[in-house]
């Protein structure tokens, strides 16, 4: 973080107000301080006022400007450390440091209730007025998507279960009443009512910081956000030749939602990603990227399979399709592929319920299928996991590892091939 103090009026004859320029990570914040100075007696190198006998009590000022830098530090440690080391979005560190600097509280609107409150944050991520801590970046529609699906599902259980919900109310007993709604009366899976949890967080955590919530219980140990690793398939290399190989020239859609779908196969790329991709994407044998999702560069060597699909397309990408229409399109095509006729079981939980279903493989196609076919493909043939990683942009191993869809025979076949290996290089060592 850099802190820096200017005057409003440098060039004024009369006293100005001071304010300072707060830079950290991608976000800056012009903030008026409680102080002024007749810029005559002002250090524009220190930034304090001068050491000067005409202007006597540049100590005590001097030690308030000190005092103001101090505090902008302490507020913004104390957010890091309350919100798992992500910084503030400049609106919100505005309110917190008018709080502890100018002694001002936000100024509550009577009828601000929970609800009202929501739907502001809805709006205010839609018009880009709130924007991701991280990288001062839009939300996407697909989280904009879920913050509406909370909302209306925190609705009907207010009106099901005849209970008032507003910032006071959302306590423990709001909680496991909630989580049981979501459990057993709309019989929803375990992920998907983690991310109802998660983004009442969200609003919860906004509202806390901007000074319109004060109720803390949500931030309990007990009001967890529930989580399961999902089940979910990838295609072989054997399944993506059979793909590749099917006639789908009576059909201009589905040829290009295949074309996608294996482009995204061929690069480890996120949809969102992999549909805007253009020729000025590839720089000699690599692809250069920054991802919408991370706003991280990747660099992706140009597979041979990717450049076999450009030739067969007249060196062009597939158009750009909506992600929804993707995963129709994939299960139509799914359906006319022999080998992915398989059967599949599934373990979800569902209504606090842990059940396995079965389901054709083509069913449970979808555009990610693409990133994990990748992920295990590389995997498979030998490629280090941090450099699959590098590629598809994963930070963790934790979070890697959810995309390799191995079973045990693959596991098997992977020891089995390192026995054969190490056995040759015995061999011929020996001889």
């Amino acid at each position: 973080m850099k802190i820096s103090f200017y005057l409003k009026r440098p060039k004024s004859l009369d006293d100005t107000t001071i304010h300072t320029r707060i830079s950290y990570k991608v976000a800056v914040l012009k903030y008026y301080i409680p102080e002024s100075i007749n810029p005559k007696f002002w250090n524009g190198e220190t930034q304090r006022a001068k050491h000067s006998k005409d202007f006597r009590e540049y100590p005590e000022f001097n030690a308030r400007i000190d005092s103001i830098e101090s505090t902008i530090k302490s507020v913004f440690r104390r957010y890091l450390n309350e919100n798992q080391n992500e910084p503030p979005h400049p609106e919100d560190f505005k309110v917190l440091l008018d709080k502890e600097i100018k002694q001002i509280e936000p100024v509550k609107d009577k009828l601000y209730t929970f609800f009202n409150y929501y739907m502001d944050l809805i709006e205010r991520t839609k018009n880009g007025k709130r924007l991701k801590p991280k990288d001062a970046k839009r939300f996407s529609k697909d989280t904009i998507q879920i913050y509406e699906n909370t909302y209306n599902r925190l609705i009907q259980f207010q009106k099901t279960r005849s209970r008032t919900i507003d910032f006071s109310t959302i306590d423990l007993d709001f909680y496991y009443d909630f989580l049981q709604y979501l459990t057993e009366d709309l019989d929803l899976s375990t992920n998907t009512i983690g991310k109802d949890i998660k983004t009442l967080k969200t609003i919860l955590n906004d509202a806390t910081e901007r000074g319109f919530n004060t109720n803390l219980a949500f931030k309990s140990k007990k009001f967890i956000t529930p989580t399961e690793e999902s089940d979910s398939i990838y295609l072989n290399e054997k399944e993506l030749l059979e793909m590749s190989n099917l006639d789908l020239s009576n059909n201009s859609q589905l040829e290009n939602v295949r074309y996608a779908f294996l482009v995204g196969c061929w690069t480890g790329l996120r949809y969102s990603d992999f549909s805007q991709l253009t020729l000025d994407h590839i720089k000699g044998d690599y692809i250069k990227i920054k991802t919408q999702k991370t706003n991280k560069w990747l660099t992706i060597p140009v597979h041979v399979e990717l450049i076999k699909l450009l030739k067969d397309h007249d060196g062009a990408f597939p158009k750009p399709i909506r992600n929804d229409q993707i995963n129709i399109s994939l299960k139509e095509i799914g359906n006319l592929i022999d080998c992915l006729q398989a059967n599949e079981f599934i373990s979800i939980t569902k209504g606090g319920v842990k059940i396995e279903k079965c389901f054709k493989k083509w069913e449970l196609l979808t555009s990610h299928t693409a990133r994990r076919s990748f992920a295990t493909n590389q995997y498979l043939s030998g490629a280090r996991p941090l450099s699959i990683m590098a590629i598809t942009g994963h930070q963790t191993e934790k979070s890697f590892n959810v995309y390799l869809k191995l079973d045990g025979k693959d596991h098997a076949r992977i020891m089995r091939d390192g026995w054969m290996d190490g056995s040759e290089q015995a061999l011929n060592h020996l001889v």
